[in-house]
């Protein structure tokens, strides 16, 4: 089982931010580099914009769903085309 608190460095020191998913030079402070990033104005910044785009991601538009109704019928139109060649 993967370890979520387990940080991995890249060789050139730098971490991958889990909250603003950034790449962020922390050099040998480590774990603590990473606490100081994400107590500053840039890391939140950044967190409260990738909020905003994962709610407007999920706002659904009428061409949406209509687009996922014919893609449902296609399948399910091919799916009966084939059960009736192997009939």
């Amino acid at each position: 089982m993967k370890d979520k608190n387990k940080i991995t460095y890249s060789v050139d020191f730098k971490v991958e931010c889990p909250l603003c998913k950034e790449m962020i030079p922390v050099g040998y402070a480590g774990p603590i580099g990473l606490v100081q990033h994400q107590g500053k104005k840039k890391c939140r910044a950044t967190c409260e914009q990738n909020q905003k785009n994962k709610k407007k991601a999920n706002i659904r538009t009428l061409f949406d769903v209509e687009h996922a109704i014919r893609n449902w019928r296609c399948e399910n139109h091919t799916r009966t085309r084939k059960r009736a060649k192997l009939d």
